[in-house]
C-alpha cells in the first residue's frame, strides 16, 4: 500500500507510538486537582530541559531516528517524574511493577518488529510474529485480571448481534 520510499516512516511511527504511550499518566490531572499549579510550571520546565538534553544530540547525530528515539526517551524520563511527584503528593494504588512489565514489554516488542522489518523479514513471519506478541499481551493482561477479556468479548458479540438484528 505504501511506497518503498516511505517504509522508513513505519519505523518512526513505530517509536512515536512509544512516545505517546507516555502522556497516559500525564494526563491524569491529579496535580491540577490537588491545585500545585507551581509544581505543574515547574514539571514542565524540567521536561523542556530534559527534552533538549536528549533530542537536540539525538537528532544531530542520528536524524529523524534520533529525533523520535530522543523524544520516546525524554518522555519516559519526564514520565518516571510526574508520576512520582504524583505519588508524592497522592498516593495513587497503582501496581506498578504490573505498570514497568507492560511497558517493558511495550517497548521491546515494538523494537523487535522493527528490527524485523530492517532486516526484511518476511511479511507474512513479521505478521505471525506480532499475532503471537499480541496474544501474549492478551494473556497475560486477562491472567493478570488487568483487563476482563470475556467482558469484552460478550460486549463485542452483543454489538453484533444488534447489528444483525437491524
Amino acid at each position: 500500500i505504501l511506497a518503498k520510499e516511505f517504509h522508513f516512516a513505519i519505523n518512526i511511527i513505530s517509536i512515536l507510538c512509544v512516545f505517546f504511550s507516555f502522556y497516559f499518566f500525564q494526563t491524569v490531572p491529579i496535580l491540577v486537582h490537588l491545585g500545585k499549579s507551581l509544581t505543574i510550571s515547574k514539571l514542565t520546565a524540567i521536561f523542556f530541559v530534559i527534552s533538549i538534553l536528549i533530542v537536540f544530540p539525538g537528532t544531530y547525530y542520528f536524524g529523524i531516528y534520533g529525533l523520535a528515539i530522543g523524544l520516546s526517551i525524554s518522555n519516559f524520563v519526564f514520565s518516571i517524574i510526574h508520576m512520582y511527584t504524583c505519588q508524592k503528593n497522592l498516593k495513587l494504588d497503582w501496581n506498578f511493577k504490573i505498570i514497568t512489565k507492560i511497558y517493558l514489554y511495550f517497548i521491546l516488542t515494538t523494537f523487535l518488529i522493527i528490527i524485523l522489518r530492517e532486516i526484511e523479514l518476511s511479511y507474512i513471519i513479521r505478521l505471525i510474529i506480532k499475532l503471537v506478541l499480541l496474544s501474549l499481551f492478551l494473556y497475560y493482561v486477562n491472567y493478570n485480571k488487568i483487563l476482563d477479556l470475556k467482558f469484552y468479548y460478550n460486549l463485542g458479540i452483543k454489538k453484533i448481534l444488534k447489528l444483525k438484528a437491524k
